[in-house]
């Protein structure tokens, strides 16, 4: 039996940590990743930036349990968000696990893995040094790129990442 994960944007970092982790997974895919908190670190809307420096602050103050307001973007969106500190790092803080750069460097070398990226996705020029390159060398990963964009991509990839599961995973 063979067990393939796939993720697609926010689920790209969810699938690359459970494969970084050590999960019982002999393929990875990666449609159209999303969430980049060290993206946000540099960019002029300064919002998700500074709740993780409010979130790292409560947290220092004892307060990282609390529920508190936080920022988001999301498809350019700037939106709310409510939960606790301690979670928001959980997912935004650009050294946390939620960073795909963090933890494609801890993907197992032996596990072969797909990125597809559409060529309208707004990470469509900087996916591939973010996150696919610091992945471990894989004879059998592979770079994908589609037409469309970021809520194209899985259909615009269907037949090649279904050829690229049966080759990757084939005995």
């Amino acid at each position: 039996q063979k067990i393939v994960i796939a993720g697609h944007s926010m689920g790209c970092p969810a699938a690359m940590g459970y494969a970084a982790r050590g999960g019982d997974v002999q393929a990875l895919v990666l449609l159209a990743p999303g969430h980049a908190p060290r993206h946000y670190q540099g960019m002029r809307n300064t919002s998700v930036k500074d709740s993780v420096a409010q979130a790292k602050r409560l947290v220092a103050d004892g307060k990282g349990d609390v529920q508190e307001r936080f920022r988001d973007i999301n498809q350019g969106r700037d939106i709310n968000v409510v939960t606790s500190a301690k979670n928001y790092l959980s997912f935004f803080d650009p050294d946390s696990e939620a960073e795909m750069g963090v933890s494609a460097p801890r993907v197992p070398a032996t596990l072969p893995v797909l990125l597809a990226v559409g060529d309208k996705d707004p990470l469509f020029t900087t996916i591939r040094a973010y996150a696919y390159d610091r992945l471990p060398a894989n004879p059998r990963s592979r770079y994908l790129e589609v037409g469309g964009g970021h809520l194209e991509t899985p259909n615009e990839a269907l037949q090649p990442v279904v050829q690229w599961i049966k080759e990757a995973t084939a005995a």
